[in-house]
């Protein structure tokens, strides 16, 4: 049987036809998945950024309560205690001796020592992709 053009060309077009649509689909799925890669590690730091700012919130409130009502010291300690894996190796000497001049002589950070803290927590509280 001798094959001419116009059945292979119908031929061409009917494998291209059902080939076409599978490419598609396999194409689409996998930058699906890339997007959603993305997006579970997008909702990670997020969270995360959001667990470090609570736990820097609460470390500047024991602060302040510390000072302003007799704050309890097991409360700062505590707060100090859980933001330290957060603080950066170079500042964690300088919160030590904030908090704990803080519970033993009740001192009040000056308002250099403040400005330092928020400056450290704010570069450890921004987006970092």
């Amino acid at each position: 049987m001798k094959l001419d053009s116009t059945i292979s060309l119908a031929l061409l077009v009917t494998v291209c036809s059902i080939i076409a649509p599978v490419l598609t689909s396999l194409i689409n799925n996998h930058y699906m998945l890339k997007n959603k890669k993305i997006d579970y590690e997008r909702e990670v730091l997020n969270e995360q950024l959001l667990h470090k700012r609570q736990l820097f919130e609460s470390f500047l409130k024991c602060i302040g309560n510390a000072h302003r009502y007799n704050g309890s010291k097991e409360e700062l300690l505590g707060a100090y205690y859980a933001l330290l894996p957060y603080i950066p190796h170079a500042e964690r000497h300088f919160f030590k001796d904030i908090t704990f001049s803080t519970i033993s002589n009740k001192t009040v950070p000056t308002l250099s020592e403040m400005e330092h803290m928020l400056s450290v927590i704010s570069k450890e509280l921004t987006y970092k992709p």
